[in-house]
Protein backbone atom coordinates (compact mmCIF):
# COMPACT_ATOMS: atom_id res chain seq x y z
CA UNK A 1 0.00 0.00 0.00
CA UNK A 2 2.84 2.43 0.80
CA UNK A 3 4.37 1.65 -2.59
CA UNK A 4 1.10 2.61 -4.26
CA UNK A 5 0.96 5.94 -2.37
CA UNK A 6 4.60 6.64 -3.21
CA UNK A 7 3.86 5.98 -6.89
CA UNK A 8 0.90 8.38 -6.85
CA UNK A 9 2.96 11.06 -5.10
CA UNK A 10 5.73 10.61 -7.70
CA UNK A 11 3.27 10.98 -10.59
CA UNK A 12 1.72 14.10 -9.03
CA UNK A 13 5.17 15.57 -8.43
CA UNK A 14 6.18 14.92 -12.05
CA UNK A 15 2.97 16.56 -13.32
CA UNK A 16 3.60 19.63 -11.14
CA UNK A 17 7.18 19.94 -12.41
CA UNK A 18 6.07 19.57 -16.04
CA UNK A 19 3.33 22.20 -15.48
CA UNK A 20 5.82 24.67 -13.98
CA UNK A 21 8.27 24.14 -16.85
CA UNK A 22 5.54 24.65 -19.46
CA UNK A 23 4.24 27.76 -17.71
CA UNK A 24 7.73 29.24 -17.45
CA UNK A 25 8.56 28.54 -21.09
CA UNK A 26 5.31 30.16 -22.31
CA UNK A 27 5.84 33.21 -20.11
CA UNK A 28 9.41 33.50 -21.36
CA UNK A 29 8.30 33.21 -25.00
CA UNK A 30 5.92 36.15 -24.53
CA UNK A 31 8.75 38.26 -23.12
CA UNK A 32 11.30 37.38 -25.80
CA UNK A 33 12.37 40.62 -27.45
CA UNK A 34 12.71 40.92 -31.18
CA UNK A 35 15.00 43.06 -33.26
CA UNK A 36 13.91 44.78 -36.44
CA UNK A 37 15.98 47.25 -38.43
CA UNK A 38 15.00 49.00 -41.65
CA UNK A 39 17.82 50.75 -43.51
CA UNK A 40 15.45 53.25 -45.15
CA UNK A 41 13.68 53.99 -41.84
CA UNK A 42 10.19 52.68 -42.61
CA UNK A 43 8.06 53.30 -45.66
CA UNK A 44 10.29 55.35 -47.95
CA UNK A 45 9.52 54.87 -51.62
CA UNK A 46 12.46 57.04 -52.78
CA UNK A 47 15.19 54.77 -51.33
CA UNK A 48 15.74 51.01 -51.46
CA UNK A 49 15.84 49.55 -47.97
CA UNK A 50 16.61 46.23 -46.35
CA UNK A 51 14.65 45.01 -43.33
CA UNK A 52 16.46 42.68 -40.94
CA UNK A 53 14.23 40.88 -38.44
CA UNK A 54 15.40 38.58 -35.63
CA UNK A 55 13.14 36.82 -33.11
CA UNK A 56 14.46 33.81 -31.18
CA UNK A 57 15.77 31.46 -33.88
CA UNK A 58 14.01 33.24 -36.76
CA UNK A 59 16.16 35.48 -38.94
CA UNK A 60 14.60 37.16 -41.98
CA UNK A 61 15.88 39.73 -44.46
CA UNK A 62 13.68 41.48 -46.99
CA UNK A 63 14.83 43.99 -49.60
CA UNK A 64 12.46 46.52 -51.17
CA UNK A 65 11.71 45.26 -54.67
CA UNK A 66 9.98 46.17 -57.91
CA UNK A 67 7.21 44.15 -59.46
CA UNK A 68 6.67 46.03 -62.73
CA UNK A 69 5.91 49.62 -61.58
CA UNK A 70 4.71 48.46 -58.15
CA UNK A 71 7.22 48.95 -55.35
CA UNK A 72 6.97 46.34 -52.59
CA UNK A 73 8.19 48.37 -49.63
CA UNK A 74 9.12 46.31 -46.55
CA UNK A 75 9.13 47.81 -43.06
CA UNK A 76 9.14 46.81 -39.39
CA UNK A 77 5.75 46.01 -37.86
CA UNK A 78 4.76 44.70 -34.47
CA UNK A 79 6.64 41.40 -34.13
CA UNK A 80 6.82 40.96 -37.91
CA UNK A 81 7.89 42.37 -41.25
CA UNK A 82 5.15 44.26 -43.04
CA UNK A 83 4.93 45.17 -46.70
CA UNK A 84 3.20 48.00 -48.54
CA UNK A 85 2.58 48.07 -52.28
CA UNK A 86 3.21 51.50 -53.82
CA UNK A 87 2.23 52.31 -57.40
CA UNK A 88 5.18 54.38 -58.63
CA UNK A 89 3.44 55.20 -61.93
CA UNK A 90 0.70 57.10 -60.07
CA UNK A 91 3.38 59.66 -59.12
CA UNK A 92 4.77 59.71 -62.68
CA UNK A 93 7.76 57.70 -61.49
CA UNK A 94 9.10 54.28 -62.42
CA UNK A 95 10.01 51.46 -60.08
CA UNK A 96 13.68 50.65 -60.49
CA UNK A 97 16.21 49.04 -58.14
CA UNK A 98 13.76 48.83 -55.23
CA UNK A 99 12.64 52.47 -55.26
CA UNK A 100 10.35 54.84 -57.14
CA UNK A 101 12.66 56.84 -59.42
CA UNK A 102 12.16 59.81 -61.76
CA UNK A 103 12.47 58.68 -65.37
CA UNK A 104 15.49 60.98 -65.78
CA UNK A 105 17.44 58.85 -63.25
CA UNK A 106 16.78 55.57 -65.04
CA UNK A 107 19.37 54.01 -67.31
CA UNK A 108 18.88 55.14 -70.90
CA UNK A 109 17.67 51.72 -72.06
CA UNK A 110 14.69 51.92 -69.62
CA UNK A 111 13.49 55.45 -70.48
Amino acid sequence: MNTKKAGIVAVVLILVVVGVVLFYSQARAKETPYLCDDTDNGVNSQKRGIVKFVNDDVIMNRMDECQADILVEYSCGKNKIENTNINCASSKLRCYAGACQPVSKLPAYLR
